[in-house]
């Protein structure tokens, strides 16, 4: 019998599915869309029954003459997300999202400034952010009470899922890291800065690695969803820790950049480094660490900026001179994430002219996002990790001039891995019930798939005609940051 493997990413604004066979084959995709609740400034939630769990049943609906040939499946989600519920896992809450969800900044102020810098360097990370859980938890608990004594769980997205499908609760060793929290140094929930603001650290479920098993598909959940009964459920991890390995860019020295609502970017490297603003600790596979970075660009900036101007299509460049803009754009429209962390941070366009045009700002818009990228490898780099090549995925990143833009900014080769999404990584995991990493990068079906990869090279001469660009950008937000608006 040839054993299917099913992989699934609840995102921000869609769950994807990918089933892969025994050659690494995909046989079917699938995608729903999710709603994304922004219910006053500041607060974005989901509601997890009618988004995630509603959207799963619906993928297993999609997919259902496949589903009894599933022998494991893996699912993966928006990272720094959580879910409180009950003990049979229905919310008591909506899901608060991760970083662009802005309501927990006096409790995130509060606990810096009740801990050293360099000890939440030390065991968490950093500084605590707006992506980070506890602030979170620590809000509910002091606005909503109810909700938080009625809460037995604070289940990561991913879990939300993978709980009513096994009756087993965990976060993932990544996204807790992600979310600062873990202590990097116990490798634990940080139990003393949960009992400092009386937050029940029973709560928040136990850590496993993402490729370990989380536990089988129960009767129930067979009945509900259509998936063989007792078949292995995999941890899982957040999104962009999929697309690593959905790309096979999850090991050291390799960076992946996932284009989609905002861009999320993942250095791996051997030994633990520390960078402010950045998100460090553990990576997706055991003895492995990262340097995560979430920007505030990419398509949800985009389509702001064509809403503004009236541009009708925020993919086309066709037309448009390849030649600089000119203008830099902070695309701060949620705030600034890494490596500022301040939800206070103001979008900006700078340096428009008498020769300014639609065209341009339509351009300078696209260039935002290569010039945040190389804010973040510029940093990354001064860690002495090198950059060579940028793995892309993501809707975006299917686009071929906007992605010559950000090589051309960059200077750097980006690797397109189009056809694929977090879910085919998901899928990559749930394969590993039967087959170790190394033998799975040899499966026929991958090696095809990277076989059709597009690589994309800096245009030497534009390239340079961004270097003093680039040097005014690095500039930019430090210095608007010191005037008080």
């Amino acid at each position: 019998m040839n054993h299917l493997y099913f992989g699934i990413d609840v995102g921000t604004s869609s769950s994807k599915a990918t089933v892969i066979d025994s050659f690494g084959n995909i046989i079917s995709q699938t995608k729903v869309s999710n709603t994304l609740l922004n219910p006053t400034k500041g607060y974005f939630e989901v509601d997890p029954i009618n988004s995630w769990w509603n959207g799963f049943l619906k993928i297993c609906l999609d997919l259902k003459e496949f589903l009894p040939k599933i022998k494991s499946v893996c699912i993966s989600s928006v990272c720094g997300s959580f879910v409180p519920t009950d003990e049979h896992f229905n919310p008591t809450y909506n899901a608060i999202m991760y970083g662009i969800d802005t309501r927990a900044i006096k409790q995130l102020n509060r606990m810096n400034q009740d801990y050293e810098e360099q000890e939440l360097n030390l065991r968490m990370g950093g500084k605590f952010t707006t992506h980070s859980v506890l602030p979170k938890i620590l809000w509910i608990k002091e606005n909503l009470p109810q909700v938080y004594q009625k809460s037995k769980y604070f289940l990561e997205s991913n879990n939300f899922i993978t709980a009513k499908l096994t009756n087993t609760v965990a976060w993932d060793f990544p996204s807790a890291a992600a979310a600062r929290l873990v202590d990097s140094t116990t490798k634990t929930i940080p139990k003393d800065i949960c009992e400092k603001y009386e937050i029940d650290y029973t709560k928040i479920p136990n850590l496993k690695w993402p490729l370990s098993p989380l536990g089988k598909v129960t009767k129930k959940a067979a009945e509900e969803t259509g998936l063989p009964q007792g078949i292995t459920v995999f941890t899982g991890a957040c999104d962009v820790n999929a697309e690593a390995l959905s790309t096979f860019s999850a090991f050291p020295g390799e960076t992946i950049c996932v284009f989609g609502s905002t861009i999320s970017m993942l250095h791996t490297m051997k030994e633990q480094k520390q960078l402010k603003g950045f998100i460090s600790g553990f990576s997706l596979l055991e003895d492995t660490y990262r340097l995560g970075a979430a920007t505030s660009s990419g398509v949800r900036f985009l389509s702001k900026i064509d809403s503004f101007f009236n541009f009708t299509n925020h993919l086309d460049t066709k037309g448009i001179s390849p030649s600089p803009s000119g203008l830099l754009m902070l695309p701060y429209i949620d705030g600034a994430r890494t490596p500022f962390d301040d939800p206070k941070a103001k979008g900006t366009i700078y340096g428009i002219n008498g020769q300014t045009d639609r065209d341009s700002i339509f351009l300078g818009s696209r260039e935002a996002l290569g010039y945040e990228i190389f804010l973040l490898i510029n940093k990354i780099e001064k860690t002495g990790e090198k950059i060579n090549i940028i793995n892309c995925t993501g809707g975006l990143s299917e686009n071929s001039s906007v992605m010559q833009i950000i090589s051309n900014i960059t200077g750097k080769k980006l690797q397109i891995h189009e056809g694929i999404n977090a879910s085919f990584g998901d899928g990559i995991i749930a394969l590993t019930s039967n087959y170790s990493l190394k033998e799975i990068i040899n499966l026929p079906g991958i090696i095809k798939l990277r076989n059709n990869q597009k690589i994309i090279t800096p245009e030497k001469e534009i390239s340079k005609q961004y270097n003093s660009l680039t040097k005014q950008y690095l500039k930019l937000y430090p210095t608007l940051k010191t005037i008080e608006i």
